[in-house]
């Protein structure tokens, strides 16, 4: 007797990503050092960024953080918009940068 095939089960529906950025772009002074991008995270979920030196890894992440001024795009974590918060107050949400040792 022959099996019928079976049917791949449907992707799950995500829901909305923990913590998304869009379009972010920032600068130190008027050298633009981060053009704008965009990525997100759902929970659970483990990203990585990789580029060369100078490429913005560490910008994107410092403007994600609210350490360096963005100049363009948004950031939401939870769905809220946190792109205009102040450190101290995206540190209480649990949103910090640790640098990398050397």
């Amino acid at each position: 007797m022959n099996a019928a095939p079976e049917t791949p089960a449907p992707a799950p529906i995500l829901a909305a990503p923990l913590f998304e950025v869009q379009g972010l772009s920032a600068s130190y002074g008027h050298v633009a050092a981060l053009k704008p991008t965009s990525f997100h995270v759902h929970d659970g979920e483990l990203i990585t960024m990789l580029g060369p030196n100078g490429a913005g890894k560490t910008t994107l992440l410092r403007a994600a953080c609210g350490l360096v001024k963005a100049t363009g795009g948004l950031v939401r974590f939870r769905g809220e918009d946190i792109t205009a918060l102040p450190t101290h107050k995206l540190a209480s949400r649990g949103i910090i940068m640790v640098q990398e040792g050397r």
